[in-house]
Order: structure tokens, then C-alpha cells, then sequence
């Protein structure tokens, strides 16, 4: 059976990489925990979450990134896993 997906979007290295810690640290057992550093990477992370049939839990972005802000991000995925919680 396919653990529920957490996602974090972030274009900074350091903090993708502070928050992927955090995250399999804490949720690692009962989540599939996936970073991405922007918000193409993460739309794209999210189709193959759907069409693998998976589900997605929760979806974290960083508010300001270059190429697409974090609402923007959000209510995209919204469109994907509108079950999904969110949160910039």
C-alpha cells in the first residue's frame, strides 16, 4: 500500500534541505516525504503522484520563489489533489 505524499516546494537549497530533514524525521514512517525546488518540479511531482493512483497529504511551498509564487503553486495543486491540505 502506498503511503500519503508530503510535499515541500522551496527554490532555496538550504531551507529545501532543512525542511526535507524535518519532515522524513518526524513523518518519515507514515508519509512519503518529497522535496522539490520549484514549482514545475512540484506540479510534476504531483501528476505522477496522481497517476500512480497515491495520495497526497500535504503540500508546503515557499511564498516567493522566481518562476511561480507559492499561491499561484498552491491553487495549481489544489486543481491535482484537491484533498490535500496547503499551507506557504
Amino acid at each position: 500500500m502506498l503511503r500519503p505524499v508530503l510535499l515541500a516546494v522551496d527554490d532555496e537549497p538550504a531551507a529545501r534541505s532543512g525542511i526535507e530533514g524535518e519532515l522524513r524525521k518526524r513523518y518519515g514512517a507514515d508519509y512519503e516525504v518529497l522535496c522539490e525546488g520549484s514549482g514545475a518540479a512540484g506540479l510534476q511531482a504531483l501528476e505522477q503522484v496522481k497517476a500512480r493512483g497515491g495520495d497526497v497529504a500535504l503540500v508546503l511551498a515557499d511564498l516567493w520563489m522566481p518562476e511561480m509564487i507559492g499561491v499561484e503553486f498552491l491553487t495549481r495543486a489544489h486543481g491535482l489533489h484537491p484533498n490535500a491540505k496547503r499551507a506557504c
